[in-house]
Order: structure tokens, then sequence, then C-alpha cells
């Protein structure tokens, strides 16, 4: 495993041979096999527009982290299913869903998660995708890619150095 620091506000970890790139500021890594699946990943930060150092705004921040999460599961779109909603040990806040959608005329199975982490005045956010074509959703290489991938994603260290 390779560790990935990307924008200076997340740490994950991914298999040493996946590859990697940039496309629009948003972080590109697949595995080296054709049609493998790509996971994009970019980053966030939300500032609370209080006075820093006030006590209130460290707990108003959790809250945008909270509601911020509740809106990343889309429980209004019935293509979304498996959706969680979770306050990890570290009080930070793992969102994630998977869809299927058509994307250029294929058919294609989107995993999503995001971790949020409120320290003060900050909210710091990770949003992670990994999109495969559908067909292969399910398949064995898929679901240990998938539990790979989640299990790291909710390792993942926010913030900055």
């Amino acid at each position: 495993m390779k560790t990935i620091r990307f924008e200076n506000r997340v740490s994950f970890r991914l298999p040493a041979d996946w590859l990697d790139g940039m496309e629009d500021g948003v972080g590109i890594f697949h595995p080296p096999r054709p049609r493998g699946g790509t996971l994009r990943v970019t980053t966030e930060e939300l500032r609370h527009g209080g006075n820093p150092g006030d006590g209130d705004l460290a707990a108003a921040t959790r809250v945008i982290l909270r509601q911020t999460a509740e809106n990343f599961v889309r429980a209004d779109d019935s293509r979304v299913g498996d959706r969680v909603l979770e306050q990890l040990d570290d009080g930070s806040m793992l969102a994630s869903y998977n869809a299927r959608t058509m994307i250029e005329g294929d058919m294609v199975a989107i995993y999503m998660w995001l971790r949020g982490k409120a320290v003060k005045e900050v909210v710091t956010l990770a949003v992670f995708s990994f999109a495969l074509a559908a067909s292969a959703d399910g398949s064995d290489a898929f679901v240990t890619a998938i539990g790979m991938l989640d299990d790291e994603i909710r390792a993942a260290e926010l913030g900055g150095p």
C-alpha cells in the first residue's frame, strides 16, 4: 500500500500499483488493469463565519458538518441505495451511498463517500467516488476493491499537516 496526501487536506492509502493523475483539480486513481474502475478524489474546506475562538463556533461548525453529510446521502433520489451516515470514533462523519447511472451511453455503478471533520471553525471535507461498468459491479474483484476502499476511506486522515 502507498499513502496518498491529496491537496494537503486528506491522507489515505491505496494499493502500491494503482496509477494516479489529476484532471481539473480532481485526483484520479485506478488499478493498472483495464476497466478496473476509477477513483476520483476532491477536497474542500468550509469555514464558519463567526469570530475564531468563540466557544459556540465549534458547536456550530459540527452542525454544518452534520448537515453537509445528511445532504450528501441524497435521501430524495430514488436511484440511490445503501445510504450510510455515521459518526466515527474520531468525531468525523462518514456518509456514503451507491447508485447506477448512464454516462456517455454506458451504465455505470458509482460508489460515493464523504468524510468530513470539524476542527474549531473549519470543516474539512473529502469526497471519494469510485465508478465502474455496472456489468462488473458485484464481481469478486470489485467487491474486494469496494471493501478495501471503504476501509481506507474510514481510516483516512483529514486536515492540514
